[in-house]
């Protein structure tokens, strides 16, 4: 599922990791989008969840969601499930963001309507990569169709 309209002025980017350091990290790497970005970040599935419910109420939601697969709480596939099987939410784009680079976590996530799977890298420069697919997403474009192998720096979109 594509997002509908992101604007190229300003994003909103809901991001849903339990880790601290993660969060630090993601946050400072998210400073590389080639648009302006607000970031919302949550700590858990639960917080998440709260969150888009009082999005919903105020009509001011994500264009897109940062969600850690592994997220303490509600699970990562569960907040993904409950945005694409809400007609208000599942218009919002939500790209994996996580350790796990195991083949049936990628394939559930993708099967579920994550718009890209994306492996947190273990150094600062895979960030770039991340980034650069994040760019994409918000200007619309078309991912390419997962391979079967995770790429080097542990970029798998859909």
């Amino acid at each position: 599922m594509r997002p509908d309209a992101i604007s190229p002025d300003r994003t909103q980017i809901l991001l849903v990791e339990d880790n601290p350091l993660d969060a630090r990290a993601t946050i400072r790497a998210l400073a590389g989008l080639a648009v302006s970005a607000e970031i919302e970040h949550r700590s858990d599935g639960a917080e998440a969840l709260n969150s888009l419910n009082e999005s919903v109420q105020s009509g001011s939601m994500p264009d897109l969601i940062l969600l850690d697969l592994n997220a303490s709480g509600v699970r990562g596939l569960d907040v993904l499930d409950a945005v694409m099987t809400n007609p208000t939410l599942r218009h919002i784009a939500v790209a994996i963001l996580s350790t796990s680079d195991h083949h049936n976590d990628i394939d559930a996530a993708l099967a579920r309507g994550a718009l890209a799977y994306l492996i947190k890298p273990h150094a600062l420069d895979g960030w770039a990569d991340i980034i650069t697919t994040l760019d994409a997403i918000v200007a619309g474009a078309t991912l390419p169709q997962p391979s079967s192998d995770v790429p080097e720096h542990g970029e798998r979109t859909q």
